[in-house]
């Protein structure tokens, strides 16, 4: 069943356009920023380090401003609420239901993910746990929050904002994930998918996302993977 929405929007809808692109744009300008790995010569690794997840956040930030100022967009729009005693236990739920369904995938264990490794992630506890943070805050953001916004506001059906932005979310971790890791990302992201279709709670899917990212990287880092 297509299911319609009245999207009383005050923009344009050339610049819904334009803010998604520049969304969309987010993996190709990363994977084009190589930069940020050799300042640690000059500055530091832990400098390096900040500035590039500095920059995640930045642009991240950039976006939502751009939605917000330029397209219209509300927190209600991105179903941006305030947090309940109920989001940490959705958001645990939801974070066990994908490693099940990846687990049974036969995709889960570290040893099938080269990319993802002990020497990816610094061997540094401390450096998995705010890189899971910001991808768990930042992706769910632009992917399930943003995007879907904006897709909603062009086509003024949700399904169809929810295939597409499901879609680039999957293909995004193309530019840094092999053909295996892409089996559990596009688990989580059917999983995430749904789960915000079902609840309409950003803040849950961060929950979500930042306990499946975080639990996977802690697991490697300390296996040595």
């Amino acid at each position: 069943m297509t299911e319609s929405v009245q999207t009383p929007t005050p923009s344009t809808p050339w610049r819904t356009l334009a803010c998604l692109v520049l969304l969309l744009l987010y993996p190709i300008i990363l994977s084009l920023l190589p930069a940020f790995d050799r300042l640690s010569a000059s500055v530091g690794e832990g400098a390096a380090r900040v500035l590039r997840e500095g920059f995640h956040w930045l642009y991240a930030l950039v976006i939502l401003s751009l939605a917000v100022r330029w397209v219209g967009l509300t927190r209600e729009d991105i179903h941006l609420h305030r947090p309940k005693l109920s989001t940490l236990g959705w958001g645990l739920l939801i974070a066990m239901i994908v490693f099940v369904l990846a687990g049974l995938a036969g995709h889960l264990a570290p040893r099938q993910a080269p990319v993802v490794t002990a020497h990816t992630m610094r061997n540094s506890i401390g450096f998995s746990i705010a890189t899971a943070l910001r991808a768990g805050v930042v992706e769910e953001l632009l992917y399930r929050g943003l995007a879907m916004a904006l897709l909603l506001r062009l086509s003024c059906r949700r399904w169809l904002a929810a295939l597409l932005s499901g879609i680039a979310f999957t293909f995004s971790h193309g530019f840094t994930f092999n053909l295996i890791q892409m089996v559990p990302v596009a688990v989580a992201t059917l999983v995430l998918t749904l789960a915000y279709l079902r609840r309409r709670d950003l803040l849950t899917n961060m929950v979500a996302h930042t306990l499946i990212d975080g639990i996977s990287f802690l697991f490697i880092v300390l296996l040595g993977a």
